[in-house]
């Protein structure tokens, strides 16, 4: 059997281009820090629209650590994300997924390696506000998350 293939452009994963996207994020989870002496909400979110639709874009935001300013700029970071998508109180990590807002994308290099990698600079509010995103079904009806 023969066999011919031409490489073309990979289009997923890698670093996402700088800009505004329309995104949501679809999984979201508390974690502790490796030291064990504070905690990190762990945000992917998933464009939602556009050429880059499907990429993902993950953000952490501190919740608690003992550097008093590592936690305000975490707390005011979270602070914008829920005013975007028009949450006033959060109970659940479940109350910030399948939300729409907009998001501010921008490409910084990392501490520990150099290499590029995105990071969430703003998150705002869409015209007509969030819009709720069907969760996705397994087989059994179950959100897979």
């Amino acid at each position: 059997m023969e066999f011919s293939f031409t490489p073309t452009a990979i289009t997923t994963g890698g670093i996402v281009p700088p800009g505004e996207y329309e995104a949501y994020c679809d999984v979201c989870n508390l974690f502790d820090t490796k030291n064990g002496n504070g905690s990190y909400l762990q945000c992917r979110f998933k464009i939602h629209s556009g050429p880059h639709a499907g990429r993902l874009v993950t953000e952490r935001f501190t919740v608690t650590n003992p550097n008093e300013d590592a936690v305000r700029i975490g707390h005011e970071q979270l602070s914008r994300l829920c005013k975007a998508i028009d949450v006033t109180a959060v109970k659940d990590t479940e109350d910030l997924v399948f939300k729409t807002c907009k998001i501010k994308i921008d490409v910084e290099k990392r501490k520990d390696n150099g290499n590029d990698q995105n990071r969430i600079k703003k998150f705002e509010r869409l015209p007509n506000g969030p819009v709720v995103i069907q969760r996705p079904k397994t087989e059994e009806g179950e959100c897979p998350f």
